[in-house]
């Protein structure tokens, strides 16, 4: 759709579907909306969004202290398993112990590599949400102009009832 300036040059503004003019009245129906409607329907959608998503700010440090206790315990027992494989290779060096059990306890401190590794990006997760969650929260309120969240609206469809639907 392209947006058009009202009939002599009011201030308000339109969008409308090309399609008609470039494909003829086959294709499409040349149907309208107005940048209001559609302004409208995106602060509709941001109410509910807010509403199923909020989380205050204090909920959000205990989700992230959470966060941290639980990475704090991940890196303590990560560093422990590469400390008892370095031990567990050093035996292996010194024939006290076959490649099986070395490769265990490598399968081990791995795993725990691993379980930090998912937590600390659980945490970023939760960040970036939380941040995104605040920016639709002030846009909600009109404290920050739809502009600022547009890269968080994968589209707007208006159909042939003139129903605007933004996800």
């Amino acid at each position: 759709m392209q947006r058009k300036r009202g009939t002599n040059h009011a201030d308000w503004y339109f969008f409308a579907c090309i399609t008609k003019n470039r494909q003829g009245a086959g294709k499409c129906t040349g149907m309208y909306a107005r940048e209001e409607d559609i302004f409208n329907a995106i602060y509709h959608q941001l109410k509910i969004y807010v509403s199923e998503h909020y989380i205050t700010a204090s909920q959000h440090k205990q989700q992230i202290q959470q966060f941290n206790d639980e990475i704090f315990e991940f890196a303590q027992s990560s560093e422990q398993a590469w400390t008892n494989a370095m031990e567990h290779y050093e035996q292996y060096v010194r024939g006290e112990i076959n490649k099986e059990a070395l490769r265990t306890a490598l399968d081990v401190a791995h795993e725990a590599k691993s379980v930090l590794a998912e937590a600390m990006e659980q945490k970023v997760a939760s960040e970036k949400e939380y941040g995104i969650f605040r920016r639709l929260l002030s846009a909600s309120d009109k404290r920050i102009p739809l502009s600022e969240i547009m890269d968080c609206i994968e589209k707007i469809v208006v159909d042939v009832g003139k129903k605007i639907v933004v996800k």
